[in-house]
């Protein structure tokens, strides 16, 4: 720990112009300034009230019934140890005198005492260097204790009297501020994850509870960590929509699948529960199956049937690579396939459903060139006896 010297503190505060005149009110503020910050000192500005000129400290300490290690008296410039000490300061008339006689005190017992960041430490003889004490108010002999504190925090002091505390004031106003500053953000922060995952849990349990409720009409449900492992860690991308990213799959039993990765835009619960519930009703050979769902609390994912033709428009359009493998047989019956696909979805299902989005790029073939309607999960769909 570091270590200032007498001569170090009293560097600038001994010039015989400081005490005089407006120049002493300005190095008694300095003076206490630095010895507070210091933590060296509590620099108090009026004298003790004595009974009788005559009266000692020790009878003023009975006289205010003040415990023997708990005052200080008004007056003194202390530093947590017995005011005897000090006791000569009392009546001293002049600033210069009252720290001459303090430097002498001081240099008396250099070898017990110490000034280092943290406070004025006393050292026993079976000490050899400076130490924090967690002790207060002790007498010589003894360690220290609050070398720094506010008034009426282990302070040692008598009644109705006001230390003066200039760096402690302005450091801890610092730290309590920066401390609420802190804190603040904190808490933020805390407000804004629970709002985040308050939502997203209130949409996962509404899924859930859809989902317990018609258990027995729903595909098969998967973990995102089987939708990793049939797709090989998402390895093979079909293509991409609207709605999301399409990876090649396969499951455990050999069958391919196509597995549709729902963008967070999509994957609400209330639109989530629509398609699964809905989707997964859909029985025809001509619509692409449903096989199976994926639905945790930031995930949602659909399982198709995979169709290894792709989709139409790789077929009918002019300068298409696959165009000689179409022709006006096999064009021909993917278009009543398509027409039984819609009138399923229009009048066959429970509900009618509309979806309002045929083209060449949403019909699937099967290797067999039969068509599937896909995209279905862009339907919309009403009660079957409305129309």
């Amino acid at each position: 720990m570091a270590t200032l010297t007498i001569k170090d503190l009293s560097i600038d505060f001994t010039k015989s112009s400081r005490f005089e005149g407006e120049n002493f009110l300005q190095w008694q503020k300095k003076m206490k300034t630095l010895l507070t910050t210091l933590h060296v000192a509590y620099v108090l500005t009026t004298k003790r009230s004595k009974e009788t000129n005559e009266e000692t400290l020790e009878q003023t300490c009975v006289r205010q019934k003040w415990d023997n290690d708990n005052f200080i008296c008004m007056g003194h410039i202390l530093n947590g140890m017995s005011d005897g000490l000090f006791d000569t300061y009392q009546d001293t008339i002049s600033a210069k005198d009252l720290w001459e006689r303090l430097k002498a005190s001081f240099n008396a017992f250099a070898d017990n005492i110490c000034f280092g960041s943290r406070g004025v430490h006393h050292v026993t003889s079976k000490q050899t260097s400076c130490e924090h004490s967690k002790h207060c108010c002790g007498n010589i002999g003894i360690n220290l204790k609050c070398p720094f504190r506010f008034k009426g925090d282990h302070i040692c002091s008598g009644p109705d009297f006001e230390l003066s505390s200039v760096g402690f004031g302005v450091k801890f106003f610092i730290l309590v501020i920066a401390a609420r500053n802190v804190i603040g953000v904190i808490l933020l922060s805390a407000f804004l994850i629970y709002k985040w995952h308050r939502r997203h849990l209130s949409m996962y349990d509404a899924v859930e509870e859809f989902l317990q409720t018609n258990h027995g009409l729903m595909p098969i449900r998967y973990s995102y960590k089987e939708l990793k492992a049939m797709t090989n860690n998402f390895r093979v991308k079909l293509g991409e929509g609207g709605y999301g990213l399409v990876y090649k799959g396969k499951l455990r039993s050999g069958n391919l699948v196509a597995v549709k990765m729902l963008n967070k835009s999509k994957a609400n619960g209330q639109e989530f529960i629509n398609e699964v519930a809905t989707i997964g009703r859909i029985h025809h050979v001509n619509v692409v199956r449903l096989v199976g769902f994926c639905a945790t609390v930031s995930k949602r994912a659909l399982v198709y049937d995979y169709m290894p033709k792709g989709s139409l428009d790789k077929y009918i359009f002019s300068g298409c690579s696959n165009c000689d493998l179409m022709n006006w047989t096999r064009a021909y019956d993917i278009a009543t396939g398509v027409a039984r696909g819609i009138e399923y979805l229009h009048q066959g299902c429970n509900m009618q459903i509309l979806h309002f989005d045929i083209k060449p790029h949403n019909i699937l073939l099967d290797e067999n060139f039969v068509p599937k309607i896909s995209d279905v999960d862009l339907l919309n769909y009403i009660q079957h006896k409305i129309v």
